[in-house]
């Protein structure tokens, strides 16, 4: 009966065994679940992001820090549409000083990699003569110090100086605005001709707080 009494007595003690052990090694059981399914969570967010960094043909990210921004009359790109025989400097700033010896870009227009529509001007009878031969799927580049770029030319249209829509320029959107006057062998005419291009590769400047000095 002694034995009998000592066997039920080791089965209780280890059944409680089991359930203590269970008890606190549960809690630890979950958390681990948890760390592993965030982690599962992170690695798949993270593909996804390369993805759709590709299908943006943004291959590449670049922390603001590392970009010095034009300044004023800087000539800090050049830009080129290969197939039309066409390669310029591109200068920040638009005023005429800038206009009369290569393509100039609206200051308050993003710069190349930021994400914002870019305003570019140039005279229709030099700098920007070529601009009438840009046809639907060319590329044009932009070559910076910090990554080269590439644009695919879409519409155009001709319309009056003042109905140019400003707002264009708010969009969250990168892509290339080209503008001249119009007619080609005009000399000074209220119409301007207007090519746009979206940009379909180049790395991606994400703002850090701050840009290089």
């Amino acid at each position: 009966m002694r034995k009998w009494l000592i066997l039920i007595c080791d089965i209780a003690i280890g059944v409680l065994i089991v359930f203590a052990l269970k008890y606190i090694a549960e809690p630890y059981y979950w958390e681990q679940q948890r760390q592993f399914e965030d982690q599962a969570k992170r690695e798949a967010l993270q593909h996804i992001s390369k993805i759709y960094s590709l299908i943006d043909g943004d291959q590449t990210i670049i922390k603001s820090s590392q970009v010095k921004r034009p300044t004023h009359k800087e000539a800090y790109a050049t830009i080129s549409n290969e197939p039309r025989n066409f390669t310029k400097q591109l200068y920040f700033g638009d005023t005429p000083d800038i206009l009369s010896i290569s393509i100039g870009q609206y200051e308050y227009s993003g710069i190349p990699g930021e994400g914002k529509p870019i305003l570019l001007a140039g005279h229709n009878s030099t700098h920007f003569k070529e601009l009438r031969n840009f046809q639907k799927g060319d590329h044009v580049k932009i070559e910076t110090a910090y990554g080269s770029f590439t644009y695919e030319v879409g519409e155009n249209e001709t319309i009056l100086a003042d109905d140019f829509d400003v707002t264009m320029l708010d969009k969250q959107e990168e892509f290339l605005i080209m503008y001249c006057c119009y007619p080609f062998d005009a000399l000074s005419t209220e119409y301007r001709y207007f090519v746009y291009a979206k940009k379909i590769d180049g790395p991606k400047i994400e703002d850090d707080g701050s840009w290089k000095e």
